[in-house]
């Protein structure tokens, strides 16, 4: 990996790696894999054997998807509410490491990684033929692709903000639309299954709504820690003085330890 990164360096090992420390490795290369882009991934399997195999196994591509589209549907993870959606490929990916570190290499989520890179190369197509149509050819097309649904937002809010000043606010109508229509189904879904209908549910759909390149994983993994600093907080509290009233003072000084 070193003489990859850095060519210049004339390093020399004087005999192959133990098999002892190979099998120490191994389990450790999706992991670095994980540090790299998508590019950098399909390099790295064209190192070795064991390389190959780190590259395309599950645990790399479902991290990939996961963080590569924040909308839509994910490998084995049907497109459903924010919070459901991340905390359902978060469960595989971590299932997919303990198969990996088991022997069980399995790389179909690659092949799920490819058809949806086709998804936006096809909705990129259309968006620029439709571009190029009069208006009832381009309104044909475009409600061509609103059946993609939410698959389709990613790319469009890419090329929203892309270079092509002929496809953006094509792309931004588009993508709108869809969005709508994608946080009515959401909301929709929360109204009739109770048990899903969350607070932090109802934030991340709004928060998607409003700024659709809010990070879904980063706002859970916040909350999280706020949740965790709130017990910890809680149990001094109780531990210390269980029967008095919170002071407004300690109030205050308990938001504001959240907060940091």
């Amino acid at each position: 990996l070193t003489l990859w990164v850095y060519p210049q360096w004339n390093l020399q090992w004087p005999t192959p790696l133990p098999c002892a420390m190979a099998e120490v490795l191994e389990p450790l290369l999706p992991m670095v894999c994980g540090y790299s882009s998508v590019t950098g991934v399909l390099s790295m399997a064209t190192v070795s054997r064991y390389w190959c195999q780190a590259a395309r196994s599950n645990q790399v591509w479902i991290q990939c998807s996961r963080s590569r589209w924040l909308f839509g549907a994910l490998f084995q993870v049907p497109d459903d509410a924010p919070g459901a959606r991340d905390e359902a490929a978060l469960t595989l990916w971590q299932r997919s490491v303990e198969e990996y570190r088991a022997g069980v290499a399995q790389s179909d989520a690659f092949g799920f990684f490819l058809n949806r890179c086709k998804q936006d190369k096809e909705v990129r197509r259309r968006l620029s033929e439709a571009a190029g149509k009069e208006s009832d050819a381009a309104e044909q097309i475009l409600n061509q692709m609103h059946q993609l649904g939410p698959n389709a937002l990613d790319i469009l809010l890419h090329l929203e903000n892309g270079p092509d000043l002929q496809l953006r606010p094509l792309a931004k109508d588009v993508r709108i639309q869809i969005t709508n229509q994608w946080a009515e189904q959401r909301w929709t879904q929360l109204i009739q299954d109770r048990s899903a209908a969350t607070l932090e549910e109802g934030a991340l759909i709004l928060s998607q709504w409003g700024y659709p390149t809010a990070n879904v994983p980063s706002m859970r993994l916040t909350l999280d820690r706020l949740a965790q600093r709130a017990q910890q907080l809680g149990a001094r509290r109780a531990s210390s003085n269980a029967a008095a009233a919170l002071s407004r003072a300690e109030v205050r000084s308990m938001v504001a330890a959240l907060n940091q």
